[in-house]
C-alpha cells in the first residue's frame, strides 16, 4: 500500500488531481498513514497559475479574460478589456466590489453591470435537453 499524506498539502493535492485530473508530485509525508490509494475521475477544472491570481481584486484575471473573450468578444471589445489599463482595472474592481456587496452567488448567476454593458459571469452549457444554453449559445 501507498502512504497516504494527512496534510494540509496532501488534502489540497488530492482536491487538485480530483478536480482536475493533474497528478500531483509524491509529497513525502511527515503525515503519512497506510491506506489503498483510490481512483479521482477527471472534474473538468483547470487549474490556474499563482502568477495569474490578482490579489487585490481577489480573481484570476487571465482565466476571466479567457471566458469574456470567448463568451462576450463584443462586451469585452466595448469595455476595452483585452489592453492591461485602467479600464480594466476599473472593471476588475467593480467585480470585486459587488462581490464583496452581493456575494459571489448573485454575482455568478446575475452579473455585473459595467458601463454601457452588462456582463455575464456564468454561461450555461450546452447538454441535451438544456434550450436555454442552446439560445445562450447562439446569442455569444
Amino acid at each position: 500500500m501507498k502512504p497516504t499524506d494527512t496534510s494540509e498539502k496532501g488534502l489540497e493535492a488530492l482536491i487538485v488531481n480530483h478536480l482536475t485530473g493533474q497528478p500531483t508530485p509524491d509529497v513525502a509525508a511527515d503525515n503519512a498513514v497506510q491506506s489503498s490509494v483510490g481512483y479521482y475521475s477527471v472534474g473538468g477544472y483547470q487549474q490556474g497559475l499563482p502568477a495569474d491570481y490578482n490579489r487585490d481584486v481577489a480573481l484570476d484575471v487571465v482565466k476571466l479574460l479567457a471566458f469574456l473573450q470567448a463568451t462576450q468578444p463584443k462586451t469585452v471589445e466595448t469595455l476595452e478589456l483585452a489592453q492591461d489599463g485602467i479600464k480594466r482595472s476599473q472593471f476588475l474592481h467593480r467585480i470585486q466590489g459587488e462581490i464583496a456587496k452581493r456575494g459571489v452567488v448573485d454575482v455568478l448567476r446575475k452579473g455585473v453591470s459595467h458601463g454601457p454593458a452588462h456582463v455575464d459571469l456564468y454561461k450555461f452549457l450546452p447538454t441535451p435537453g438544456n434550450d436555454l444554453a442552446k439560445i445562450s449559445q447562439t446569442l455569444c
